[in-house]
């Protein structure tokens, strides 16, 4: 049974390691992180749909069963998109947020800090709570050309504009995931869509016995990397990050 991911980059290995950590080599993994086109950020609806279909694709032809989303900011528009059209099903991080929103009571507003995009696109009003939205498009270039301290800083200047009385943060781009520390934990509660879907993949599709008769555990772990765009301290920067 083989798993792909996919990211505008190095965002989205937040969630393969969320999945790695709770599966471990009970999957074959693909992660496919399209560098060449990062960040997502900064593009439009129609780019977005355009890079997915590429994406698609691909895992199309590498024989993929299941693709995850490990991008919030394309997930918001993968319901424009067919997915009648590919033989695999599509887990997107923008309808696990829905479901996950269902049941969540919140009394105060909920941050969401995110990408441009996913700003733009308005479609979290669907979750149902009362979002103070922060865009972040500082972060995401950041990260992908390995400044990761510059990254930090900046995470940490959008938080700050996030209004006392609010202590709930959605990370709304997989890239953050991997800035939030121990600090920021005592001062807020944290909802990460990486530990989310790897729930809810665990509780509904991992759960289901005739799935699970497909899987088969291998003696070590089986993960490939595909990046469009990468050199070596790219690369060192991924594996550092994911860190398995």
């Amino acid at each position: 049974m083989r798993l792909g991911f996919y990211d505008s980059g190095l965002g989205g290995l937040s969630v393969l390691k969320a999945f790695i950590e709770r599966f471990g080599n009970k999957f074959s993994y693909l992660y496919y992180g399209d560098s060449a086109n990062a960040p997502y950020g900064d593009k439009s609806p129609e780019q977005l749909i355009s890079l997915m279909k590429n994406i698609f694709e691909y895992m199309q032809e590498q024989e993929v069963d299941i693709v995850v989303s490990a991008c919030n900011t394309s997930s918001m528009y993968l319901q424009d998109i067919d997915q009648d059209d590919y033989p695999f099903e599509i887990l997107s991080l923008f309808a696990v947020m829905k479901k996950f929103f269902d049941s969540y009571q919140a009394s105060l507003p909920i941050a969401l800090l995110a990408t441009q995009a996913s700003i733009n696109s308005k479609r979290y009003l669907n979750w149902g709570v009362e979002i103070f939205p922060v865009a972040c498009p500082r972060i995401v270039p950041f990260m992908e050309s390995g400044h990761l301290e510059s990254a930090k800083l900046a995470f940490d200047e959008y938080l700050s504009t996030v209004p006392a009385e609010i202590k709930t943060i959605i990370i709304g781009c997989t890239h953050y995931s991997f800035l939030v520390d121990d600090d920021h934990r005592q001062k807020y509660n944290f909802l990460d869509p990486a530990e989310i879907i790897a729930n809810q993949f665990a509780d509904s599709i991992y759960a289901d016995q005739s799935f699970m008769q497909k899987a088969n555990a291998a003696d070590e772990l089986d993960l490939n990397f595909h990046f469009t765009k990468a050199d070596q301290s790219y690369v060192q920067t991924a594996q550092s990050l994911l860190a398995v």
